[in-house]
Order: C-alpha cells, then sequence, then structure tokens
C-alpha cells in the first residue's frame, strides 16, 4: 500500500519558501540584461523579469505542496485551486519593494502569509541582502532570527519615528493631509518603499509606527500578524474586504497613540 506523505507544516514551507525565493532573485539581479530586466507597470512602479519568476517559483511550490490551498499573487493574481468557501489562500508579494531591488538598495523583501476563513493564520517577511526573516504564526507570538520580536517601548510621538510611504494610487492632498497629520503630533518620519521593509523596522524596534493607503493585501497581511503577534496596534479594513480591494493600514508598537492616524483611515477632518 502506498501512503502519501502529510503535506509539510505551512510555516516551516513559507520560511524555507522565502529563502529560495530571495535567492532567486538575488541571482537573477546578479546576472541581468540591462536592457530587458525592466518595465514600467506606471508611475514610478516596475517590474523586473524576476518578480514574475519568483512567483512562478513559489507558486508551483505551492500547487505540489498543497493543491487545495488557493493563491493569490502580485504578478499572477488570483488562482483558484479549490473552491470550498472555507479553503485557505497563500498571498504572495515576490518582490516588495522592487524599485529598491532594482537599483541594488538592500530594502526589499519577500512576503508570504496564508489566510483562512478571513483570518491570517501564518506571515513572513523576509529580507534577503540583509539575511533578516520575521515570522509569526496565530497564537504563537512573532520571531525575528528565531528570537521573540520586541517592539519599541516609546510612547512619545516626540520622540519616535513613523515609516509612511506613498503610492501614486493615493491623492496628493491626502498624502499631505498625513503628512500634516505625521509633523503636528511631533514625529520624526523615513520613507522606506517597502512595506515589509517597515514591518521588519517595526519589529525591530527602529521605527514606533507604519501608515500607508492605500495598499494591497500581499504587501501586509504578513506584517499584520507579525506585529499583532509581538503586541502592537493595527487598524485596517476588514480582511474580507482588504482580500480584494487596496486599503489603508496601520501599525504602532502599541504603547504610540494611534487616534490621529485612525482618524485619517476613518476620514475624519478630510474633505472628500
Amino acid at each position: 500500500m502506498t501512503h502519501t506523505p502529510p503535506p509539510p507544516d505551512r510555516l516551516q514551507f513559507a520560511k524555507r519558501m522565502a529563502r529560495t525565493a530571495g535567492k532567486l532573485a538575488q541571482k537573477m539581479r546578479r546576472h541581468r540584461n540591462p536592457d530587458t530586466f525592466v518595465s514600467s507597470k506606471g508611475t514610478h512602479d516596475f517590474l523586473t523579469i524576476a518578480d514574475k519568476a519568483v512567483e512562478d517559483v513559489i507558486r508551483t511550490a505551492i500547487g505540489d505542496a498543497y493543491p487545495h490551498d488557493n493563491i493569490l499573487g502580485e504578478e499572477s493574481g488570483f488562482t483558484q485551486q479549490n473552491t470550498d468557501k472555507n479553503a485557505g489562500c497563500w498571498l504572495i508579494d515576490p518582490i516588495d519593494g522592487t524599485n529598491n531591488y532594482m537599483r541594488d538598495t538592500p530594502d526589499w523583501a519577500i512576503v508570504m502569509s496564508f489566510v483562512r476563513n478571513h483570518t491570517i493564520d501564518i506571515g513572513v517577511v523576509f529580507l534577503p541582502d540583509q539575511d533578516v526573516m520575521v515570522w509569526a504564526e496565530r497564537g504563537q507570538g512573532a520571531f525575528i532570527d528565531g528570537k521573540p520580536v520586541v517592539l519599541s517601548p516609546i510612547d512619545d510621538p516626540k520622540t519616535a519615528i513613523a515609516s509612511i510611504d506613498y503610492n501614486y494610487k493615493q491623492p496628493y492632498r491626502l498624502h499631505m493631509r498625513l503628512l500634516e497629520t505625521v509633523f503636528q503630533n511631533g514625529y520624526e518620519y523615513r520613507r522606506l518603499g517597502c512595506a515589509g521593509v517597515s514591518t521588519v523596522r517595526l519589529a525591530q524596534g527602529c521605527v514606533e509606527l507604519y501608515y500607508e493607503s492605500p495598499i494591497n493585501a500581499w504587501d501586509v497581511f504578513a506584517g499584520l500578524l507579525i506585529i499583532s503577534e509581538a503586541g502592537g496596534f493595527t487598524h485596517h479594513t476588514p480582511i474580507s474586504t482588504f482580500l480584494h480591494t487596496p486599503g489603508p493600514v496601520l501599525m504602532t508598537n502599541g504603547k504610540i497613540n494611534p487616534q490621529p492616524f485612525v482618524d485619517l483611515i476613518e476620514g475624519a477632518g478630510i474633505d472628500n
């Protein structure tokens, strides 16, 4: 009798695939043809041939290991392997921070998460050029390179740093309203150009707050779980909505007062 081996543990699988994907992305960048490596999807929105190749590798591995899990990726969209409404779904951002990646800046990430019944169960963020990995499993805590994540204890905005990002899908006036909120509350801020890196910096205690709008689920679901499991604060649109529609996201160390940024998400004080 032939016995089918059980599927691998999803968290360990995601961590392993993140490293495999990172090595592939680094290799493709080292051997790139500058005439064909990069194309444009829009204003400051780039695609490299590595983005698609990396996602394909991850998708193939998921299909082999978990043939009943659905897949949602940035480059190839949704693949339905299971019509059961309770089926789990993998979210993949093969290269988060493509603009940084293609310019040989180390602030880019491989981001993977797993969602079931509108609950994020697994989140992994790996920074290949910095060899830093952060992960979480629901109810099991958050870890960075094997050690528990310890968020910054700072609770005063006047000594805090916020990671604030911007993309051209957001009206400029709303971004300026966001920056007004940052300055009025006394924050210093950084723009890192990668949601995964912002998550890692928050997990490392380097920043106290991360805000971006609008952003896609595959960019931030891993981060939302990691920061929640580490005892931080998160605020966003419902997971069921977020899966299909980009939205705002706020993550903090759980010490900083989030209300000024929650008000932005809820539309308070913004003339639409």
